[in-house]
């Protein structure tokens, strides 16, 4: 289909019909759909969510290192219909999203964040 495509769109750029950035646009637009596209198949294989004994870890998508959270910054966590929001100390609030989890790892989840919350009370 690209091969096609691209004999299609060669006489018109052969002829400055098409500017050639346009067809470098193009370009650019296509192998970046592509990278999203292997990126959002690769995510279902990938722990959106880890945790350890004394952080959790939170993928935060193409290209960018995964974010670890202490338990002991976390204030409070706020479960809601869509997100699981974290409060953090200083004001600052992170969301794990629920339709990116089994709902079997969401109780889980839950399970494990009150069992440190109660740890770091108790």
């Amino acid at each position: 289909m690209v091969v096609s495509t691209v004999f299609l769109v060669l006489p018109s750029i052969t002829d400055n019909r098409i500017p050639p950035y346009l067809v470098v646009l193009a370009v650019l637009l296509f192998l970046f759909g592509i990278i999203r596209l292997v990126h959002n198949v690769r995510k279902l294989e990938k722990d959106y969510v880890r945790i350890s004994d004394s952080y959790i870890s939170l993928d935060r998508g193409l290209a960018l290192p995964r974010i670890e959270i202490p338990f002991d910054r976390i204030e409070s966590i706020v479960p809601m219909e869509k997100v699981i929001l974290l409060k953090l100390e200083y004001g600052e609030e992170k969301e794990i999203y629920k339709e990116l989890l089994e709902p079997e790892d969401i109780n889980e989840l839950q399970e494990a964040l009150a069992a440190q919350r109660e740890r770091g009370l108790g």
